[in-house]
This record gives C-alpha cells, sequence and structure tokens, in this order.
C-alpha cells in the first residue's frame, strides 16, 4: 500500500461502521472516532512507519498474509 488517505480512510471507516447502531450523535461519534484512531494509529505504528508504506506477503494455498517491510 501506498497511499496515506488509503490508510486514515480505512481506519476511519473501521471506526464508523464499530460505532454504528451506539446511539451516539455526530459530534459524539467524531469525538470518539478522534480517540480511537490516536489509539489505534499507536497500535499501527509497529507496522506503519509513516502511515502510508507498507509491504505484506500474501499465502493465497494458506490464507495468510504477514507484513514483511514497513
Amino acid at each position: 500500500m501506498k497511499d496515506l488517505d488509503g490508510y486514515y480512510e480505512s481506519v476511519s471507516e473501521a471506526i464508523r461502521e464499530s460505532l454504528r447502531g451506539s446511539g451516539l450523535d455526530e459530534d459524539e461519534m467524531d469525538l470518539v472516532e478522534d480517540k480511537r484512531r490516536e489509539k489505534i494509529s499507536e497500535k499501527l505504528s509497529k507496522w506503519f512507519r509513516y502511515g502510508e508504506l507498507l509491504t505484506v506477503e500474501v499465502d493465497l494455498e494458506e490464507g495468510t498474509i504477514k507484513v514483511v517491510d514497513a
């Protein structure tokens, strides 16, 4: 992957999906999304140095994927 927007949008989409049906209004969802994005970005920083570059190896036979370079 080599797309900073793709990284950001993927994280945002996953967070929004997890909040769907939570009963939060839009402003509350924005605040929760921001905080969760910070936490998730900290965890993902192990693999994403600059938020845009990641090399993975996909094994279709085994059905696995692993990070080979970040």
